[in-house]
């Protein structure tokens, strides 16, 4: 890798369906100077074939076996260790437009993710993989205290905001985010923070990049796919169609 190597990193557990496109996504990705670095837990005939096959055809590190735990830790470090500048994590359900990960690079940020938007329970409203306070919360630390209504607001104005096109400052990341290596140096990790209980590590890392003094952004310019149901399947064909289209933008 070279010193200003871009890495695009992921822990790979999805079933054989999903991997696919998963991997054909990231065949799909512009840019000079991407790399592709992956740990897989095995026990999979079918994805460690389909993970074989995709390192031969793209020069793609499959570092070696997921753990369960500390496996993003495991993923900068090596990256990082290896020389890249910028690690964008990212979950092996999520589909990245192709213009993606360079152009979140090319945004100058420490931490900034790319946003999509899920049903996490069906039938709710889409929201976003990033956040403002607390856990998952829409409305800053300073309406704690507000009426019901005041937070309703808030996060009613937040969300929208999302949905323009543009980079903006949030209080927390998950799922497609972009890490620097100057980050990773200073204490940027995924480490659980023993005396809290904030159920996901994405949670920890984005309090201990506040406390390492790093803003987090989000930026809403090419939002990715998540597949996360088995029903979301059915939108990969329009999203592919979209990026066959040279300089499509979605």
């Amino acid at each position: 890798m070279s010193t200003d190597q871009l890495v695009v990193a992921a822990v790979v557990k999805r079933a054989a369906p999903v991997l696919s496109v998963f991997l054909t996504a990231l065949q799909q990705l512009q840019g000079p100077g991407t790399a592709v670095v992956l740990l897989e837990p095995g026990a999979d005939q079918r994805r460690t074939a389909l993970l074989t096959a995709f390192a031969e055809g793209t020069g793609a590190t499959v570092i070696g076996r997921s753990h369960g735990t500390n496996d993003n830790d495991n993923l900068l470090r090596y990256a990082v260790d290896h020389g890249a500048s910028h690690v964008l994590l990212v979950d092996d359900g999520i589909l990245l437009p192709p213009p993606l990960p360079a152009h979140l690079q090319s945004l100058g940020r420490d931490i900034v993710a790319g946003v999509y938007w899920t049903e996490w329970r069906l039938g709710d409203r889409a929201l976003p993989n990033v956040w403002v306070c607390d856990e998952y919360s829409f409305h800053p630390r300073s309406l704690s205290q507000a009426s019901d209504e005041d937070k309703r607001n808030a996060a009613v104005e937040f969300l929208e905001r999302l949905r323009t096109p543009g980079t903006y400052q949030v209080g927390g990341v998950s799922g497609c985010t972009l890490v620097s290596a100057r980050a990773v140096r200073a204490g940027v990790s995924f480490s659980p923070l023993p005396n809290l209980s904030y159920w996901s590590e994405e949670r920890h890392f984005s309090l201990r990049a506040a406390a390492c003094g790093f803003d987090l952004w989000a930026d809403t310019q090419y939002p990715p796919l998540n597949l996360f149901r088995d029903a979301d399947m059915a939108l990969v064909p329009s999203f592919m169609t979209r990026w066959a289209t040279e300089g499509a933008v979605l």
